[in-house]
């Protein structure tokens, strides 16, 4: 009867991550580092061997700038990226912000933990403990051209970027629709215009199609 026990059957059909063996022989030896169990470990009845994760209840837990907080609200569209998977874009909504605040890990100020469940239709290659991205959908600007960040400059107080031409340069004004840390939406250029990224007088110039 005990031979028959010790056979498990899963709930649920996916894969099993292996609980840390503590009690092992090379965590003793190695000073508490912990392999996972493995095959002719002994265990004692009763404990957490493993867990087989339920990938259609996994969440993606994400960081958001003190500064940041009032312009979101749970229900907004986010689009999720992971960053083993850089093919992968998971759409899916805000499910929740935690209430209160913590210090950030840089000290630059405090920040709020924003969750998104991924779903049912999650990549399957997506595992429980992966690092990735968040992108909450503000708003929507349709038809905009998106330039880098790097391609937008300042002159006499007004937004303006380079476009490169023939024998130099050219300053153009634009409009600021919107931005983020990487990527500004402008309006005023076309679509094919060539921006000049990074130093404007002429060192190191790079050039960025939009």
């Amino acid at each position: 009867g005990r031979i028959a026990r010790m056979e498990i059957r899963a709930p649920l059909s996916g894969y099993a991550i292996y609980a840390p063996n503590r009690s092992s022989l090379s965590a003793s030896l190695s000073g508490g580092a912990q392999q996972p169990y493995r095959v002719g470990d002994q265990v004692a009845g009763r404990m957490n061997l493993a867990t087989i994760p339920d990938l259609s209840s996994l969440l993606i837990d994400v960081t958001v700038e003190e500064i940041d907080r009032g312009r979101i609200r749970a229900g907004n569209e986010v689009v999720v990226r992971v960053d083993a998977l850089p093919d992968v874009s998971i759409a899916a909504s805000l499910t929740g912000i935690s209430p209160l605040a913590e210090m950030s890990l840089d000290s630059r100020g405090r920040s709020f933990h924003a969750y998104a469940a991924l779903g049912a239709t999650v990549d399957p290659r997506v595992r429980p403990g992966m690092n990735g991205s968040m992108d909450v959908v503000i708003e929507r600007v349709l038809d905009a051209i998106v330039v880098p960040a790097r391609g937008l400059f300042t002159k006499d107080g007004k937004p303006t970027v380079y476009l490169v031409e023939s024998g130099g340069y050219r300053a153009v004004e634009v409009e600021v629709l919107a931005r983020n840390p990487d990527e500004i939406a402008v309006r005023g250029l076309r679509a094919d215009a060539r921006v000049v990224l990074g130093d404007a007088l002429g060192w190191g110039i790079e050039t960025y199609n939009p």
